[in-house]
């Protein structure tokens, strides 16, 4: 059974620009303004051959799209144009941000998750594959020194940025 592909959103780092990904294979980038009576406008359109599935913008490099197809694509808006990053071959089901916005991780319906530089970082860790985790990561947040994970097994679980398990909290038997 493969995962139904879904849209996204993301602002963009000064907040007046807003991506949408939608569920015909478009991210349309709006120019919202930074006062609310401005008018919207679309800025940019990147139209790809699968899916995105989710979205995120760092404060540094382009705006990231994660495809059902399994590619991780970069939305340049200065030159409207789009290119892979790496390709996984396997539904990428969340992507999310670090602290300094200059890096990312993507998770996959594998369970792999993938660290991507998207620029110059002083305290860059190894690019590539983190960690496989058990599931799908459906949800994932990135905090300082830890990244935690979740998804429909119940579990939470925090990995160190080495992808080593520090900490786990299992919900199974909790009917709530």
């Amino acid at each position: 059974m493969s995962p139904l592909p879904r849209q996204g959103l993301a602002f963009s780092p000064e907040s007046n620009r807003l991506a949408v990904a939608q569920t015909d294979n478009i991210v349309f980038v709006y120019k919202i303004g930074d006062d609310f009576g401005e008018k919207k406008v679309i800025c940019n359109k990147f139209i790809q051959t699968s899916a995105v599935t989710c979205i995120a913008w760092p404060s540094e490099g382009p705006i990231i799209m994660g495809c059902a197809d399994g590619k991780i694509r970069a939305a340049h808006c200065k030159t409207n144009k789009a290119q892979t990053l790496y390709n996984t071959d396997s539904y990428v089901c969340s992507v999310v941000v670090n602290n300094g916005g200059t890096c990312f991780l993507s998770g996959h319906a594998d369970g792999s998750i993938v660290r991507w530089y998207v620029a110059e970082d002083q305290q860059a860790k190894k690019q590539g594959k983190v960690v496989v985790h058990s599931i799908p990561p459906y949800a994932m947040a990135w905090a300082t020194n830890h990244i935690c994970v979740a998804g429909p097994d119940k579990k939470v679980v925090f990995y160190t940025q080495e992808g080593m398990m520090a900490q786990q909290f299992d919900y199974f038997r909790d009917a709530t």
